[in-house]
């Protein structure tokens, strides 16, 4: 019940306990499963002491906005957060070329809504590898993004003298909101307020936030890219076996990014395996922008 990965799939080594298998994912986490007490005390504290050190600068935090539905519920608490403190919040996007038209409309609406100061940091440069990995039918998520974001994240934590950034993830690593893979500290304001997915979209709703689904498939709310990749890999079919999930290296990313959710309570089983199987691809409207944008058909 706290995963999806099939028990015969050959690339993972499940263990049996109790006469119960599990896939070594599971095993690891069951281990040492995250205290959300722990969470959110590490959030909390984490917020209180930036504001307090940062009292004297022009901006107590800084967001790294993506666009996307957890970063819009995210940045919204965490703005209400300040305004209680009198503190200073600014978000920022980088813009990487791919997010599409409807995203910075989502961006544009949420920012004026909270009357947030924000800032566009422009890294289109890499839009050809991000071309060359979308037609390969690679999700460049760490061959690519995680560049671009590392980049940007320098660029804005020299620019206003930062040692962490808050963003929407809402992946817990190592039993904490942090994540680590980047020079400088990324607080995940989801995982932060221990939200899953109906929470967050039951938040949009019960605040009034102008956010609006871009219809860019399953797996993204704030690219175009996920939804094109995995378009191609499954030819834009609306059901796909077990098998060819399994038996696809990018694939069985996705499916592992799903199990993690459903591990952590962040999305139902049922669910997930539904957002896998049997898809619902980004609109046709998203897929022409992108085909613009690449200057390719897809």
């Amino acid at each position: 019940e706290h995963c999806i990965i099939p028990r015969w799939c050959k690339k993972l080594k499940f263990k049996e306990i109790e006469g119960r298998l599990y896939c070594p994912y599971c095993f690891d986490y069951l281990s040492n499963p995250p205290k959300r007490e722990v969470l959110q005390n590490e959030w909390k504290s984490y917020l209180n002491e930036l504001i307090k050190k940062r009292r004297n600068e022009e901006y107590q935090g800084v967001f790294a906005y993506s666009g996307g539905k957890d970063s819009t519920v995210g940045l919204y608490l965490v703005n209400r957060f300040f305004r209680e403190k009198n503190a200073r919040l600014l978000a920022f996007t980088i813009d990487h070329g791919f997010k599409g038209e409807k995203v910075w409309e989502n961006i544009q609406r949420v920012t004026d809504y909270l009357s947030i100061d924000w800032l566009k940091i422009d890294m289109s440069g890499y839009r050809d590898l991000f071309i060359k990995e979308i037609f390969n039918k690679t999700f460049p998520c760490d061959s690519v993004c995680k560049r671009v974001k590392s980049e940007a994240y320098k660029m804005i934590a020299k620019k206003y003298s930062l040692d962490s950034i808050i963003s929407g993830h809402d992946a817990v690593i190592n039993n904490s909101i942090i994540n680590r893979k980047y020079d400088i500290p990324i607080y995940g304001s989801i995982a932060g307020y221990g939200l899953n997915e109906e929470e967050v979209i039951r938040l949009i709703k019960k605040y009034d936030i102008p956010w609006k689904d871009p219809g860019y498939g399953e797996f993204d709310s704030d690219c175009l890219v996920p939804g094109v990749v995995f378009g191609l890999l499954t030819n834009w079919k609306n059901r796909i076996t077990w098998e060819e999930v399994v038996n696809n290296s990018q694939l069985s990313l996705i499916m592992e990014y799903l199990a993690y959710k459903v591990r952590t309570g962040s999305l139902g089983r049922k669910k997930a395996i539904r957002k896998l199987l049997n898809p619902s691809h980004m609109s046709k409207e998203a897929i022409e922008e992108f085909e613009k944008i690449a200057g390719k058909k897809v």
